[in-house]
């Protein structure tokens, strides 16, 4: 005989699993439909691939053939298999060649409102094209690719490996992820963590709520978040850095090169530096409510005090500027 426990538990599971079938059946989503796409379309080794989602990941690879292979799961849901059969038929899949330039796109009847319809792309393009790929709601991935590279989300995370050109990613509800980028790069969000490694040419990566860690630059970087951390590490050849935070702390191990132009900011964070023990610059310090410290000798000038120091590092050179509102500023050989 079942114990009172035992029957209780039975009960609730049973009611639960009443209540999320009810709220499944009331969202008028039961039943699955999913139609493969598959074509393949000539393009030169150098071309231009531009491909519009609306709601669905994509996933990018390349090969060395000359040609376009497009791979596309639409998946529909709805209240019967019937249904979501028949909301599939309708969002299309259009493809246009003008020139070297393939552009497909995902297209949907003009009243979806009752429409609930993904599609997933997977393309394998030529390893020496460039991709420009954009998804409303969903994930984007691109990887070996030749040329240059944009893509961008809505809601979504963005992942960029190996691109040998001009990187431009971009999240709005997301994190981006980008590393080994032959050309620079761009990389913004407005609610995800950005990391960026191992980066030839300049970078340019901020967003609004989230860190921003950027290693291994070979360039010049500006960097900076609302909520969040600033962190930049192995940075070189940068004539220019500027790094901050609102809310965080900013770190910066690199070079400092003759004649450059160093800013790191905190409002209410530590700035925290640490530089190349031959490295030669002219240092501008201040913080309302933190304390300075620096393992440089320092060779002073102008107004001294303890929330503020000016003077010159092994003679001068590049200009460094550190600020913080509530924070310390420590300088560190490296």
């Amino acid at each position: 005989m079942m114990t009172k426990k035992w029957i209780v538990s039975a009960a609730a599971l049973t009611f639960l699993g009443m209540l999320l079938l009810s709220i499944f059946l009331s969202a008028g989503i039961a039943d699955t439909y999913e139609e493969k796409f598959t074509e393949s379309v000539a393009l030169s080794r150098t071309g231009k691939v531009d491909l519009s989602n609306v709601s669905g990941d994509i996933v990018i690879h390349t090969w060395g053939q000359s040609e376009v292979k497009i791979d596309a799961r639409k998946i529909g849901r709805a209240s019967s298999e019937s249904l979501a059969r028949e909301n599939v038929g309708k969002v299309k899949i259009e493809i246009d060649k003008n020139g070297d330039t393939l552009s497909i796109k995902t297209v949907y009847p003009k009243n979806t409102r009752n429409i609930n319809v993904t599609v997933h792309y997977e393309l394998t393009i030529p390893d020496g094209a460039s991709v420009k790929a954009s998804s409303v709601s969903g994930n984007v991935e691109a990887s070996d690719i030749g040329g240059s590279a944009k893509l961008t989300t809505v809601s979504g995370n963005v992942e960029a490996n190996n691109i040998k050109g001009f990187l431009n990613a971009d999240s709005v509800s997301g994190s981006v992820v980008a590393t080994t980028v032959g050309d620079g790069a761009n990389v913004h969000s407005v609610s995800g963590d950005l990391k960026i490694r191992n980066v030839v040419g300049d970078v340019d990566g901020d967003t609004v709520s989230g860190s921003v860690f950027i290693e291994g630059v070979k360039g010049s970087v500006s960097a900076k978040t609302i909520s969040g951390d600033t962190v930049l590490s192995g940075i070189e050849d940068a004539t220019t850095v500027k790094a901050s935070s609102l809310s965080g702390s900013v770190q910066y191990e690199g070079d400092i090169l003759s004649g450059g132009s160093y800013s790191f900011k905190a409002h209410s964070g530590r700035v925290v530096l640490d530089l190349p023990s031959d490295a030669a610059f002219d240092l501008s310090a201040t913080t309302f409510s933190g304390s300075i410290r620096s393992d440089f000798e320092i060779t002073m000038s102008g107004q001294i005090s303890k929330k503020s120091i000016r003077g010159a590092v092994n003679g001068g050179g590049a200009e460094v500027k550190a600020n913080s509102f509530s924070g310390s500023i420590h300088i560190r050989k490296k």
